[in-house]
């Protein structure tokens, strides 16, 4: 009999994973499907945000990329008057990528533990009397705790922006790819990627957990105290009982929205309108995340935006400004036309 298969179990939801991503920095150093891209120079798409604005034609340097700032700010290797003259193309798609999850846990624990003591003493006068005192103690814990967490991701992917041909290198920038090293100083002092083009569409997520306790304890104190005098025996007995009960209950939400450009981190204790409010506050969350699709047209259409017109450069920054602009495609600049050109060119400049 072949023995059965084992298939990898899914990582577990954190609460990290509800943060937004907007606050998260770069952090790739741990990346090792990006760092084979890089390697290979093969495309990348970068997940982006609404805090930095990064035009079409930008050159990036993949060996910065943890860094706080890995564009290059400085140069440009590409001719602007070209890269103007020909403006990128919206291409608007209606939901063509999308997904939509949400997943539902829930624990419930019941604990009890009991502890019992038992003492005596006794004190004897020979022939005369006995004295003895016994006593017992009791403590009874119950505690029942709840949990549940209900959580929703929807994410959407409804068009690009891309430049319709490729930027053409600068007479400097020539150069130094015919006399001064080739591709390998190009992107040293340039960058080895460039923005071709964006991706337009919305993230969001939610988690909202609720916790509960209920403690109950009892405690039982005994004492019986026998005295024995000859042949007459007397005795007392005392007891008494303490109860006490605790409980309480709180409420967390945590998520973003890429399109609204908010987060959430809020919690309350206990049952009250603090508690009522931020309930009703996840259930707007929540049909919001079902909206995405019509959320990310309003916008466009707000705009004046249609499938297969051409943007300006002012347009593309107003994209990223709604915070729309979710990816970043970039492509290694050895693999343009103009720089194959140039590598094989035996014309002089």
């Amino acid at each position: 009999m072949a023995p059965s298969k084992e298939f990898p179990k899914a990582p577990p939801v954190t609460e990290k994973d509800f943060e937004d991503p907007n606050t998260q920095s770069l952090d790739f150093s741990d990346d090792d499907e990006l760092a084979n891209l890089i390697k290979y120079k093969l495309p990348i798409i970068l997940p982006w945000h609404k805090a930095k604005t990064v035009r079409l034609g930008t050159t990036l340097h993949s060996s910065r990329l943890s860094s706080n700032n890995p564009w290059e700010e400085n140069e440009s290797p590409f001719l602007l008057d070209h890269l103007y003259r020909v403006p990128p193309k919206l291409t608007r798609e209606y939901g063509t990528v999308a997904s939509f999850k949400s997943v539902e846990t829930s624990k419930q624990c019941e604990t009890r533990d009991h502890l019992s003591l038992g003492f005596g003493v006794g004190v004897g006068l020979p022939f005369l009397a006995t004295v003895s005192v016994k006593g017992h103690y009791d403590k009874d814990v119950q505690k029942n705790t709840d949990s549940n967490k209900a959580s929703i991701r929807s994410s959407i992917r409804a068009g690009t922006v891309e430049l319709e041909c490729q930027p053409r290198l600068t007479n400097q920038a020539i150069i130094t790819v015919k006399y001064n090293g080739g591709v390998p100083a190009l992107e040293e002092r340039y960058g080895d990627y460039y923005v071709a083009g964006y991706k337009l569409g919305g993230d969001t997520a939610m988690l909202l957990s609720s916790s509960s306790y209920a403690t109950k304890e009892k405690e039982v104190y005994g004492v019986t105290l026998t005295v024995e005098v000859l042949f007459f025996e007397a005795s007392k007995h005392w007891e008494k009982d303490f109860n006490t009960f605790a409980s309480g209950s709180s409420l967390k939400l945590m998520g973003y929205d890429t399109l609204e450009g908010k987060n959430w981190n809020e919690a309350s204790s206990g049952r009250g309108e603090a508690a009522a409010r931020l309930f009703q506050k996840s259930k707007e969350i929540a049909l919001s995340t079902q909206c995405m699709g019509e959320r990310l047209s309003q916008i466009l259409d707000e705009m004046g935006l249609h499938n297969g017109d051409e943007l300006t450069m002012e347009q593309c920054d107003a994209l990223t400004k709604k915070g729309i602009v979710v990816e970043l495609v970039l492509m290694p600049i050895r693999t343009l036309r103009h720089v194959m050109e140039w590598m094989v060119q035996d014309n002089i400049i």
